[in-house]
C-alpha cells in the first residue's frame, strides 16, 4: 500500500508525544565522530527531522480523522495503511523510529532492522506483540501509549452494562436462530433483566 496523508484528530497523549520528542532530542545529541566530515557526522551535524515509518496506519486511523501533527513536529513521517511480514524490513530502511499498532513484530524481523532504528513506538497500550529480547539485543527502545483509550473504555463499560440490563445478547442470539419465544410471551422467562436507576456502579482493579 502506498504512503498516505492524514486529516485532523488527536492520536497521542502528551506523554507519548514527549516520548517521541525526547527520543528525537537524544538521537540528535548523539556525539559526532571526531574530525569526520559533516556529511557523515550523523544527528549531531544534521538539523533535519528524524525519519519515522508507520507500518499499519489503517489499524489506528480507520476513519482517517487522526491528526498526526505531534508526530510530524519531531519526525518526518512516512505512513503505510498495511504492512505484512515480507514488507516490514524494506520499509524501515533508513528509519530512526518505527511506529506500529498491535501488529506482531517477531524477533526474526527486528534482528533484520537497520542500525538506524533506535525506537519502536507501539501506538497502543499493550506491547506483547513486540519481541523485547530482540529489541534489547539490537539496542532498540520501546514506548507505548498506556492511556490512549481511557474515555473509550468508559463508554464501552457503560455499553456492556446497558446490554446486560436488558438481556440484549441472549435475545439477539435467540432471534438469530429463529426462536421468537420471547416475542410471543409476556415475560422474559429465565433471562435476567434489571433497571439501571438506583443501582451503584462498582469498579474493581481500576487505577487512577
Amino acid at each position: 500500500a502506498p504512503p498516505r496523508r492524514h486529516s485532523p484528530r488527536a492520536m497521542f497523549r502528551p506523554g507519548a508525544a514527549r516520548c517521541l520528542a525526547n527520543r528525537a532530542g537524544a538521537l540528535r545529541r548523539a556525539p559526532a565522530a571526531r574530525n569526520a566530515p559533516a556529511a557523515v557526522r550523523g544527528f549531531a551535524a544534521a538539523p533535519s527531522k528524524l525519519k519515522c515509518v508507520m507500518l499499519n496506519a489503517a489499524r489506528l486511523d480507520f476513519d482517517s480523522r487522526i491528526d498526526w501533527g505531534k508526530v510530524k513536529e519531531s519526525a518526518d513521517l512516512t505512513s503505510y495503511d498495511i504492512s505484512n511480514d515480507a514488507e516490514i524490513v524494506s520499509r524501515v530502511q533508513g528509519a530512526d523510529i518505527v511506529m506500529n499498532k498491535e501488529y506482531p513484530i517477531p524477533g526474526e524481523i527486528i534482528r533484520q532492522f537497520p542500525p538506524s532504528v533506535k525506537l519502536i513506538a507501539e501506538a497502543g497500550t499493550g506491547y506483547n506483540n513486540i519481541d523485547l529480547d530482540a529489541c534489547r539485543e539490537r539496542g532498540i527502545s520501546l514506548c507505548n501509549v498506556p492511556e490512549y483509550t481511557t474515555e473509550a473504555m468508559g463508554d464501552y463499560a457503560i455499553t456492556l452494562v446497558l446490554a446486560l440490563s436488558c438481556s440484549l445478547a441472549p435475545q439477539m442470539k435467540a432471534l438469530a436462530r429463529g426462536d421468537r419465544t420471547y416475542m410471543r410471551q409476556c415475560h422474559l422467562g429465565n433471562l435476567h433483566h434489571f433497571e439501571i436507576q438506583g443501582k451503584t456502579f462498582g469498579i474493581i482493579g481500576g487505577v487512577g
